[in-house]
């Protein structure tokens, strides 16, 4: 049998990126959003630094002090 015999493959329509939704300013006020936007980048940039830190340490074979 040969494969693919008869089939067509019709090509995917291109979808439009999907339209990102402002919030309402009220709901970002309650939300406090810029607030946990702000320690969110706080806690990563935090834990970067003890990642690398860690990572220092395994590459030069020494321990935290």
């Amino acid at each position: 049998m040969e494969g693919g015999v008869g089939l067509t493959t019709a090509q995917p329509q291109a979808q439009p990126p999907p339209v990102a939704e402002k919030l309402n300013q009220q709901v970002v006020n309650q939300l406090n959003l810029e607030s946990v936007k702000t320690r969110a980048i706080s806690l990563f940039k935090a834990v970067t630094r003890i990642l690398e830190d860690f990572d220092a340490y395994g590459r030069t074979n020494t321990t935290p002090k």
